[in-house]
């Protein structure tokens, strides 16, 4: 695999300059060239099927049938793309909208980079249009939580970038939630989170119908209407858990952060964050696919890592912080690696491994 020996090379020189920003535009390169050069996953067949039939009739224009990713396709033919360099310009506009995020969000950026770059990435090369979604809501929440721009106006361009996302990928729609993030306070978001969940785990059928007519797309339908899965019962269990450590760590960074080396207006909106995505638990249990609206959480632990190297404390009380998500991102792995499973193959074999020996570029080193 000598494109991931190459990866390993580039990610090696950044994390020795986490601050560089040659460095930076290099993983952000590295990450598109593995996103525009990719030829086979799970999801790559139903993507190339769908755009090569999606014509001018398939467009309507309504919030629930995803009009903005067919739009993207039409006029992409119409320019005479390929599939392939669709999938480009599609990888390229994520590379970017991560990369402004990251850049507003830590000075450690190339830290979040690498990380993303093993963890995220390969899963966002296969669910190009959720990932697309969340990292567009990623980005947004450098706006909802700038204390500098006023509550009403940072809460409009949330929602109008929400609602963007949720035209390439309904599910995207979930993160509405997050406004509350803006307006209560935590104890307030904790029981937002308890009730929303409640009422997600022992709903009746008449809430389920009317998602099921509300969602055009039947294959997103199928994730809010099936029936409770119990082999989904570990992945909810250890979101549950994940939320927990992050919550913590939130929580810790307030307590040593004396000399306020961190912005105190994003940490508490991501604690509340990872707190109000708790409400989308018990649609695991439905369908195991929910667990991409917890990568936020992944983003947002990333974050929080880079944070701690700017607190200024002795190391031992920066050290709780560092294993509480640590420990959150083992566990995020291992369920989505080695549990998660595409047809009766591993994510890791299927997805991980799959997106650094599938490419263009590996075939032309070889």
């Amino acid at each position: 695999m000598l494109l991931f020996t190459m990866s390993l090379g580039v990610t090696f020189f950044s994390l020795i300059a986490p601050k560089d920003k040659i460095q930076s535009k290099i993983l952000l390169f590295f990450a598109w060239l593995l996103l525009a050069f990719n030829f086979t996953n799970p999801d790559y067949t139903n993507y190339e099927v769908q755009y090569l039939h999606t014509t001018i009739r398939d467009l309507k224009f309504s919030i629930s049938s995803e009009w903005l990713f067919s739009l993207l396709i039409i006029c992409s033919k119409r320019i005479g793309f390929s599939y392939q360099q669709f999938f480009a310009v599609l990888g390229l506009v994520y590379v970017v909208m991560l990369d402004l995020a990251t850049t507003r969000l830590t000075k450690y950026k190339n830290i979040v980079l690498i990380l993303h770059f093993f963890i995220i990435l390969p899963l966002s090369i296969v669910q190009i249009r959720s990932s697309l979604g969340m990292v567009i809501v990623f980005w947004g929440l450098t706006i909802l939580f700038d204390d500098s721009i006023e509550t009403k106006k940072a809460i409009l361009y949330f929602i109008l970038l929400v609602l963007v996302a949720s035209l390439i990928h309904q599910a995207s729609l979930s993160f509405l939630i997050i406004i509350f993030a803006r307006i209560l306070k935590k104890d307030k978001c904790i029981v937002v989170s308890l009730i929303g969940a409640g009422l997600l785990y022992f709903t009746t059928s008449p809430l389920m119908t009317l998602l099921q007519q509300y969602f055009a797309s039947a294959k997103f339908a199928m994730w809010a209407t099936r029936g409770f899965q119990t082999y989904n019962y570990s992945y909810a269990f250890v979101y549950a858990i994940v939320t927990i450590l992050l919550y913590g760590a939130c929580s810790f960074i307030f307590k040593i952060d004396l000399e306020k080396k961190c912005n105190f207006g994003l940490l508490d909106g991501f604690q509340k964050t990872v707190l109000l995505l708790v409400v989308f638990l018990p649609m695991i249990l439905r369908k195991q696919e929910w667990q991409r609206i917890f990568r936020l959480d992944i983003l947002i632990a990333f974050v929080l890592l880079t944070w701690l190297l700017s607190v200024k404390a002795v190391f031992w009380k920066k050290a709780v912080g560092y294993i509480l998500i640590i420990i959150a991102l083992i566990l995020t792995f291992y369920i989505t690696a080695f549990k998660s499973t595409s047809g009766n193959t591993t994510y890791f074999n299927a997805i991980y491994r799959a997106v650094f020996e599938n490419n263009y570029i590996e075939t032309f080193l070889e």
